[in-house]
């Protein structure tokens, strides 16, 4: 990265933004919208009230479900899915974007409450 950097060549950045600061964003009633990049069992299984459910090997053809002018938080169960689920979303032209850290687990151990969905038989 530093020659890069030295070389003049363009860099990229998202924000990273801790499960405190996505809640105190949500609370407030803030525009923002939450994608949860991880499996539909890890979803089902708890996942932060309102967030969409876009796994990420799926999330490039799901992104009609999302609008790229809204500020998009991308939360995945630790970081990593998440980190390359906003790679993805900033290619497809997304610009207000937030990598949750430390993800649902940090959500989770925060202890703030989560979303769940019912087992279907």
């Amino acid at each position: 990265m530093y020659a890069w950097h030295q070389a003049g060549l363009p860099l990229a950045t998202i924000a990273q933004i801790p499960v405190d600061e996505l809640r105190h964003q949500l609370g407030e009633g803030q525009d923002v919208q939450v994608v949860d990049v991880r499996q539909p069992g890890e979803y089902a299984s708890g996942h932060v009230p309102g967030a969409i459910s876009l796994p990420l090997a799926h999330l490039a053809e799901g992104v009609a479900q999302l609008h790229p002018e809204r500020p998009t938080a991308v939360i995945c169960a630790g970081g990593y899915r998440s980190s390359a689920g906003t790679g993805i979303l900033a290619r497809l032209g997304f610009q207000h974007l937030f990598n949750v850290v430390g993800g649902t687990s940090a959500w989770i151990n925060a202890g703030y409450a989560v979303e769940t969905v019912p087992a279907t038989t």
